[in-house]
């Protein structure tokens, strides 16, 4: 009877294991399927056939940004406290960001949406996504978030040289983004390989 336990805990390790590394698999697939197959554009003819529209492809980018970063424990009050996700200006985005992160977790902790101001206090959150509307705001809210462990994603020309993390940029009818890996590791945040093999400009 103990032999058959121990070969019955033994199946039961290796099936947890194999369903872990697929759940990983399938987590980068996703990434892939969302962020190549699904950056058309509001103004593309599939659009106008019921594909996403531009902010809800960005929405999509967004919370797949957060699934594929690593942030430091310290930027967490506590093993249970949640992961913030703010958005500064553009209520499209902001619109779709919400609905799409009801609900849900990344890497164990419950996602938070919180519509902010260019004067609002930051504090507590971990993404802010700042919309093309705050373009002159853009300098000074980087400049708050200097020495903390935001990351900040732009929608405006030229936001990753300005010390932004991530920007978005639009070309032929397509959502891309660059990514600033050393304002990131200012912020001592790890930006996974896989979501630096999908951008288009990477800064070190």
């Amino acid at each position: 009877m103990d032999f058959l336990k121990q070969k019955n805990y033994e199946a039961i390790i290796t099936v947890q294991t194999v369903m872990r590394k697929r759940s990983r698999i399938l987590g980068v697939r996703m990434l892939m399927l969302i962020m190549a197959g699904a950056m058309i554009l509001s103004g593309n003819p599939l659009c106008e056939a019921g594909g996403p529209s531009e902010a809800q492809v960005k929405a999509a980018f967004v919370y797949n940004f957060a699934r594929f970063i690593d942030w430091p424990s310290q930027a967490f009050a506590d093993d249970g406290a949640p992961f913030v996700l703010g958005v500064i200006g553009d209520n499209e985005i902001a619109g779709a960001i919400e609905q799409l992160v009801k609900g849900k977790t990344v890497n164990g902790r419950r996602m938070v949406y919180k519509r902010l101001t260019a004067d609002a206090s930051l504090d507590g959150c971990h993404l802010l996504l700042i919309g093309a509307t705050e373009k002159r705001n853009v300098g000074r809210i980087l400049d708050r978030l200097n020495d903390n462990s935001v990351v900040t994603v732009g929608e405006t020309e030229g936001f990753v040289r300005f010390g932004g993390v991530i920007g978005f940029v639009v070309e032929s009818s397509k959502v891309g983004f660059d990514v600033n890996v050393a304002a990131g590791k200012k912020k001592r945040v790890k930006v996974s390989s896989q979501l630096l093999k999908l951008a288009r400009n990477v800064i070190d």
